[in-house]
């Protein structure tokens, strides 16, 4: 067997990142504005919602795959005649305040054990 050092739940947790939205958000700590859809789209809730640039996400990925910017609503149909997928898609605002940043906070029952910022090394991502 394999040991385990946290527990499936949190696991779980971190490989959806709807779920990781959903949790964060739950202990007040701020997340950019979020919408999730799935095929169809309708894209005019999606335009009342957001202003260009989007940033659009699949549901489960890591290092920064699955994520793009959509900079027009003509790069959005676009994308959208392009995709097939039953999984849901997370659309978010861009925070251009970010500035190709992201923070990584480690936490251990409950505490803030460690944190780092990352820094894009060309482009929005920060992975």
């Amino acid at each position: 067997g394999v040991m385990m050092l946290n527990p499936l739940s949190s696991i779980e947790i971190s490989r959806d990142k709807l779920h990781t939205l959903q949790t964060v958000a739950a202990h007040g700590i701020s997340i950019p504005k979020t919408l999730v859809a799935r095929f169809p789209l309708n894209l005019d809730v999606i335009l009342k919602e957001f202003d260009y640039p989007i940033i659009l996400k699949k549901s489960s990925g890591s290092q920064g795959k699955g994520i793009i910017k959509l900079d027009s609503h003509e790069q959005l149909e676009d994308l959208v005649d392009m995709l097939d997928t039953k999984d849901p898609l997370i659309f978010q605002e861009f925070l251009k305040a970010s500035s190709g940043r992201d923070l990584r906070v480690f936490v251990i029952g409950g505490r803030v054990i460690a944190s780092m910022m990352r820094i894009a090394s060309k482009g929005f991502k920060a992975n």
